[in-house]
């Protein structure tokens, strides 16, 4: 008896199930809260700081704008240039305005060399400034010039030591009275302007919330933000947005990294002008640390964890409660199968105080024991059968190999006359085919039993089904002197089905019959028809069948006591496949017997094909072949013994039989003789079959060439791709030497050599 395995308790299980599921729950809960509390706690604080930059990028636009209008309005002032005001009147008139907005840190006239000729406070008056952007600008129609130092004015307005100044530069050209240009009115609008107004907007925000604002250039230069980062080129990379995330819209969100190793949640705006003034192109960013901006949630995230230890242990202590219950009874249940295996009962009795689950599991493992003894019996038999078949089938295979084991030595000894040898060929041919016979049907019931066998059904005239099964068994009805008695309805009687397979069905009932007969017995043969079914019966008086064998005749490898003459042979194959071919084409097999020595009758049942339906006729390749001049015949395939045997088979027929072992040089030989059939195989490298098909339909001349395809392949699916590359026949390997002679010889297909 086996003993137990040291294996973890019910109660124990059940324990950490509990908890592990509630932990489970809780850590996947707080995965999915977290995540969606950071996309929201993304979305809202993103678009928070995208609305402060945006807010921020406004109100640089429009003072901007304001000074842009300013200059603008002052170079088209009348009299500007002109001799009525004196030179002492321009200076104190720049003075004023610059007094109203303290941010211009120089105003001044140029003429049209870039000399100054008055500027606010004299500053750089005889100066010439022709090198400098800003004038080179005013006359191109770019008025504003971005962020730039001036070491010059620096000089004169800092004291020294201290940082250069940086400017935005504000200019236009002016003209004198008569509307000659004269020069250009030049403003620099110091950067203190926008730090101002950026911090106006900021201040509160930066000493509440910790965020950081930078207003950056074109090319991503730090205007204004921390000190350590002035004129500094920044390289934001987005988490999961793209690199140039700030470039996709004006405004917008994203998580960036900025190269110093940390992680911010940034919103950002772009410059976009403002009315006719257009901007200075600058984007401000305003970030936050993702720590920071997310730590509200990690706290979140850590509370849940917490609740979840909780509520797990919580589980565990519910679960071993539960535990006890349900593990008493399934003891009892333990203790009960411990007694079956003893040998001390062969009962499970009822389990008090069970669910009513436990009542149901005893019930299903009384059951099992039963299905088990009578399984156990059922392969004691299968087992009996399988023995007896292998014993059979080591005796059928002998006995063919005898004669021709004979005869090959025969053959190798002193030459025999052509009479005899012709004896020993047709002995060997015949125990060939005895051989091939027994192979094919186990193969045929292996191929059934899997679903692999392919009918083909069309219209077939039961009649020609019998006839054609009577001259199958007709030599062996002879030998064993019976006499065959067949009541056939006159009216054709037509049903749906593969011929060859009906034929098979037919000729094994006949073959049996004649086998399990006596000597100068009697087969009956008959076929009726019911209301929309046709019934054909095979009756003989032969040795009967018992009740116990009726039970397994269609079962493989039955073969019981009805063999009279082992000399006859058969592996009990015949009667099973029977049945499966029947039950394919949605008919019936059944058989009947009054025992030992009082015969046996197996009736067939198949459906008939409605009213009206066509009869067979000629199939479609022997008028392709009525349709075919002569010309060689072309065989591919890269395995060169299979090629070479086949060549040989069909230039036995009379022939001219071109062979090549590969796709390529059997496409330039179809090119150069124009092959009349072509027979190819398809699993060849390069080019396989299809392929070589689809490209010889192509060639001058072999529209109407007959291409078969001889292959190991044998589905439906394949027979189906085969046509659709264009061939029109497909032969399974082996192939059936009667099936090609009869597409090669069909009227005038092929000009025999």
């Amino acid at each position: 008896m086996n003993k137990p395995d040291r294996k973890t308790r019910i109660s124990t299980q059940l324990m950490l199930l509990f908890a592990g599921l509630a932990l489970a729950i809780v850590l996947v809960l707080a995965f999915v809260l977290n995540k969606l509390a950071t996309e929201r706690s993304e979305d809202e604080l993103g678009h928070q700081f995208a609305e402060i930059a945006l807010q921020t990028t406004d109100k640089l636009d429009r003072t901007l704008f304001e000074r842009y209008r300013e200059v603008r309005l002052l170079s088209i002032q009348a009299g500007l240039a002109g001799s009525g005001h004196d030179v002492d009147a321009k200076r104190r008139f720049l003075e004023e305005m610059q007094k109203t907005y303290p941010y211009y840190a120089w105003l001044g006239l140029t003429d049209t060399e870039g000399k100054v000729l008055v500027s606010a406070n004299g500053l750089l008056e005889g100066a010439n400034v022709a090198a400098r952007p800003w004038f080179k600008n005013a006359f191109e129609g770019k008025h504003l010039t971005d962020v730039h130092e001036a070491a010059l004015l620096s000089k004169l307005l800092q004291p020294a030591g201290a940082d250069p100044m940086r400017f935005i530069d504000i200019a236009f050209p002016y003209h004198d009275a008569a509307g000659r240009l004269a020069g250009a009115l030049g403003a620099h609008l110091s950067i203190d302007w926008a730090r101002d107004i950026e911090q106006s907007v900021m201040l509160p925000l930066l000493t509440r919330r910790r965020l950081e604002a930078l207003v950056v250039g074109q090319d991503m230069t730090v205007i204004i933000g921390p000190r350590e980062l002035i004129g500094t080129r920044l390289a934001p990379t987005g988490v999961g947005a793209g690199k140039d995330f700030w470039q996709a819209a004006p405004s917008g969100h994203a998580v960036a990294a900025f190269g110093d190793g940390k992680t911010y949640l940034v919103g950002y705006s772009k410059s976009q002008g403002h009315s006719f003034s257009p901007g200075l192109n600058w984007t401000v960013l305003v970030r936050q640390e993702a720590g920071e901006a997310y730590a509200p949630i990690a706290q979140f995230r850590r509370q849940v964890i917490v609740i979840g230890l909780v509520i797990a242990l919580l589980s565990a202590a519910l679960a071993a409660l539960l535990a006890r219950r349900i593990s008493r009874p399934l003891g009892v249940l333990a203790e009960a199968a411990r007694r079956i295996e003893a040998g001390e009962s062969r009962d499970i009795d009822e389990v008090p105080g069970g669910y009513r689950e436990i009542g149901m599991l005893r019930i299903a493992l009384q059951s099992l024991i039963g299905k088990l003894q009578a399984n156990e019996t059922a392969m004691r038999q299968a087992a009996r059968r399988k023995d007896e078949f292998l014993a059979t089938l080591a005796h059928e295979l002998r006995n063919p190999l005898a004669p021709i084991s004979v005869a090959a030595e025969l053959l190798t000894m002193a030459p025999a006359d052509a009479a005899r040898q012709k004896n020993y060929g047709e002995m060997i041919g015949r125990q060939t085919r005895h051989m091939t016979d027994m192979i094919d049907d186990l193969l045929d019931v292996s191929r059934v039993t899997r679903g692999e066998v392919n009918l083909e059904r069309r219209p077939c005239v039961l009649q020609e089904v019998l006839a054609e099964a009577v001259e199958q068994v007709a030599p062996l009805v002879a030998t064993r002197k019976h006499r065959l008695a067949q009541a056939i309805v006159a009216e054709p009687v037509v049903v749906l089905g593969d011929r060859t397979r009906l034929v098979q069905v037919v000729a094994n009932l006949l073959n049996n019959a004649a086998k399990y007969t006596p000597e100068g017995g009697r087969i009956d043969l008959a076929l009726a028809v019911d209301p929309g079914r046709a019934r054909l019966t095979v009756r003989d008086n032969g040795i009967g069948m018992s009740a116990d064998l009726m039970e397994h005749a269609f079962e493989l490898f039955t073969q019981e006591t009805r063999k009279t003459d082992l000399s006859l042979g058969g592996l009990g194959v015949g009667l099973a496949l029977s049945k499966q071919l029947v039950t394919l084409h949605d008919g019936s097999l059944s058989v009947s017997s009054g025992g030992q020595g009082m015969g046996s009758a197996f009736t067939v049942s198949l459906p008939l094909l409605h009213a009206g339906a066509d009869l067979p006729a000629a199939g479609p390749a022997a008028d392709q072949q009525a349709s075919r001049a002569g010309g060689p015949v072309l065989i591919v395939d890269d395995n060169a013994d299979a090629a070479d045997t086949l060549g040989l088979l069909v230039g036995s027929f009379g022939y001219e039989v071109l062979v090549e072992y590969g796709p390529v040089a059997g496409l330039e030989q179809a090119r150069a003789r124009r092959p009349a059939v072509c027979l190819l195989d398809i699993g060849m490298p390069v080019m396989d079959g299809y392929e070589l098909a689809a490209r010889l339909r192509t060639l001058p001349g072999m529209q109407d060439a007959l291409l078969l395809a001889v292959t190991g392949y044998s589905q439906d699916s394949d027979r189906q791709r085969a046509r659709t590359a264009g061939f029109d026949e497909h032969l399974a390997k082996p192939v059936d030497v009667e099936r090609l002679k009869s597409l090669l010889t069909g009227p005038e297909a092929l000009a025999h050599d």
